[in-house]
């Protein structure tokens, strides 16, 4: 269970920081930095740029997988940015 609001796109997004942080045991800025296209959901798999500018795989559950999904079709809003998370909020308004 995931201690996040999951009923709009802030939540979506919350959620699937917190499952996948659990899951992956990345790091903050591991997952700052993790790009769309090093997601792979049907393995369920990623790619992590880790220190010392090395590549790391990482895994994920069924779990996140769903909360991933979620976010991700909400999160083509925002084309032209590379990292899976972005913000929302703000003085800008969301775009949906």
């Amino acid at each position: 269970m995931v201690a996040a609001r999951e009923d709009n796109p802030i939540g979506w997004r919350n959620a699937a920081i917190v499952s996948l942080l659990f899951d992956s045991g990345l790091r903050s800025g591991e997952l700052c930095r993790l790009g769309v296209c090093e997601v792979d959901l049907s393995e369920r798999e990623l790619k992590v740029l880790i220190k010392g500018g090395n590549t790391m795989p990482g895994w994920f559950g069924a779990a996140t997988t769903a909360r991933l999904k979620r976010w991700l079709s909400v999160r083509s809003a925002w084309p032209g940015i590379e990292t899976v998370f972005v913000g929302i909020g703000g003085t800008t308004p969301v775009r949906q």
